[in-house]
C-alpha cells in the first residue's frame, strides 16, 4: 500500500478491507473510494477503471490508499525518479499502459495540504508536468497541448498560489466561462 506519511486512511470495515486485500490478485490496483482535501472539498472515485487516454487528467488522484501487489510495483518499475513531480501519474499511466485494472474499496483517504508540499511549489510542478508530457506522447498528444497548459494553469491558480483559497469566487466567476469553454471543446473532439 502506499500512503503519504501525513496523509491519513480511514476504514470503516475492517474484516472486508482484509478479506479484500488477502484475495488481491497481480494486475489490480485498489483505491479508497473518496479523497478528503479538506475545507470541505471530497472527491469521489467513481468509474476508476477509465481507458488510458482519460489519464490525460489525471482523475485517480492522490496515490495514499492505494493497494497492489509488490510484484506489479517492480513489474511496472516503480516510480520514476527522473521526474520533479507527477510521479504517482506516471506511475498510474504506466500500469494503464500494462492493463492493469483500477476499481476502488470504502475508504476515505483524508489527504493533507500543506504550503511546503510539493504540489505547492511551482517549479516543481511545472517541470514535473512537461516531463510528463514528453514521456508519455500517446497520452499528451502534441495536438491538444493547449488544453495540457490549461489543466496546468488552472492546477496552479488553485493549488499553488498561498492563501489562494481568500476571495477565489470572484476570480472563478471570471474565469469559469474560459474554463468551460475549453473543457467543452475538447471533450468534442477527443478520440478514445
Amino acid at each position: 500500500m502506499l500512503i503519504d506519511s501525513d496523509d491519513t486512511l480511514e476504514i470503516d470495515n475492517l474484516v472486508a478491507f482484509s478479506h479484500l486485500v488477502s484475495n488481491l490478485q497481480s494486475g489490480n490496483f485498489i483505491f479508497p473510494k473518496i479523497i478528503s482535501i479538506g475545507k470541505g472539498r471530497v472527491k469521489y472515485r467513481n468509474n476508476i477503471n477509465r481507458p488510458l487516454a482519460s489519464l490525460r487528467k489525471n482523475y485517480v488522484g492522490a496515490q495514499s490508499g492505494v493497494v497492489f501487489l509488490k510484484e506489479d510495483y517492480l513489474k511496472l518499475g516503480g516510480q520514476s525518479k527522473k521526474l520533479r513531480s507527477c510521479k504517482d501519474w506516471d506511475f498510474w499511466i504506466k500500469a494503464k499502459k500494462n492493463k492493469y485494472n483500477f476499481s476502488a474499496y470504502d475508504g476515505i483517504i483524508y489527504y493533507s495540504v500543506s504550503e511546503d508540499g510539493i504540489s505547492r511549489n511551482l517549479e516543481k510542478v511545472v517541470t514535473g508536468r512537461r516531463q510528463l508530457w514528453d514521456s508519455h506522447p500517446e497520452v499528451f498528444s502534441a495536438t491538444f497541448r493547449f488544453y495540457d497548459w490549461y489543466l496546468l494553469l488552472r492546477y496552479l491558480t488553485f493549488n499553488c498560489r498561498p492563501g489562494m483559497y481568500v476571495g477565489c469566487g470572484l476570480f472563478y466567476r471570471c474565469y469559469f466561462p474560459f474554463h468551460y469553454f475549453l473543457y467543452r471543446s475538447y471533450r468534442c473532439v477527443r478520440k478514445f
